[in-house]
């Protein structure tokens, strides 16, 4: 597949859950819904970094390195950023969650915290493990 369209069905996934990470009390049906989604959201990713490896596109790789990178530490800073926000007026607090949401997609989409950390952080590892290994 293209690239280009590898990272437009990317950026749609990431509207799509941003906007639905919004949803505060899903049903039990929908909880599965969009956990699946959330989990579809990282295919174009992984697509990515297998041609990037199986072209030996280091460029490509430096790309999904920072991807990866700027949404695990925005989503740390902003995950910080919330906590502390106990102590500010809650227009703050609500602004901050938003800036949640819009940044650590799929994370409230998936309303499960981990999962979307844990497979940004592998999807991170692996390309730097390919970069490493496209290098040699």
């Amino acid at each position: 597949m293209k690239k280009r369209l590898l990272y437009a069905i990317w950026a749609v996934m990431y509207i799509l859950c941003a906007g639905l990470g919004h949803i505060t009390n899903p049903s039990d049906l929908q909880s599965i819904a969009l956990t699946l989604l959330s989990l579809v959201f990282f295919t174009p990713g992984v697509a990515i970094l297998v041609d990037a490896l199986r072209f030996k596109e280091t460029p490509e790789l430096k790309r999904l390195i920072w991807i990866c990178c700027i949404s695990l530490g925005l989503t740390m800073a902003l995950l910080v950023a919330n906590v502390f926000s106990v102590f500010g007026s809650a227009l703050l607090g609500d602004v901050l969650f938003e800036f949640l949401i819009l940044f650590s997609v799929p994370m409230l989409c998936s309303q499960h915290w981990v999962l979307s950390i844990f497979l940004w952080a592998c999807l991170l590892f692996a390309a730097l493990a390919g970069k490493k290994k496209v290098n040699r």
